[in-house]
């Protein structure tokens, strides 16, 4: 078969099943773009991020033939993505010290009004300026709506350790985002 740009998922998993290059290449060219985004979030650049999207795809491109067509094919995607890039995360923590901390309930609101103020592109671009064990708290907690004790053991961290990341990132995004704030405190 010959492989493009228009050839269907079907035609395309298919090919990459029967381990077709041309067909993995149009494959990779019509999904790297919709899930580079996940570990873009949660690494410090596009460096780090594709080279978690392109260990991803080696593990899509091994397990293509376990995808049952239940669900959408999108989020069976995006799912081994994610478990890639909490893999690599994990893998950063003997980078970072971790602080230990006394359990604490004090958790700030989430946006603070930030919302209004600034658009989406602004805040993210914020958010990637965050130390990479705030910003995959922040995220985790914020965007992919994972629970502290859910973080805790993703990360491999304690429970007390998210609340604190979650607590920096959101001081440090605030601060960054309202730079006015702070000269008038100073």
């Amino acid at each position: 078969m010959n492989y493009h740009a228009k050839s269907t998922d079907d035609e395309l998993r298919r090919g990459c099943l029967a381990g077709n290059r041309r067909a993995r290449e149009f494959f990779y060219r019509r999904y790297y773009g919709k899930l580079i985004g996940i570990p873009l979030r949660y690494t410090n650049g596009r460096e780090d991020a594709n080279h978690i999207i392109n260990q991803a795809f080696l593990r899509v491109f091994s397990s293509l033939d376990s995808y049952r067509e239940e669900g959408s094919f999108e989020g069976w995607l995006s799912t081994i993505v994610f478990r890639t890039t909490m893999s690599w995360l994990r893998g950063q923590k003997q980078k970072y010290v971790t602080v230990s901390i006394d359990e604490s309930p004090y958790e700030p609101p989430v946006s603070g009004g930030l919302d209004e103020q600034h658009d989406t592109d602004e805040i993210y671009r914020h958010i990637q300026r965050l130390p990479g064990p705030l910003r995959s708290v922040f995220c985790l907690y914020v965007i992919d709506d994972f629970s502290h004790n859910e973080i805790a053991k993703i990360l491999g961290i304690t429970v007390a350790n998210s609340r604190w990341r979650l607590g920096q990132a959101r001081q440090k995004l605030r601060a960054s985002l309202r730079p006015d704030d702070q000269q008038r405190t100073a």
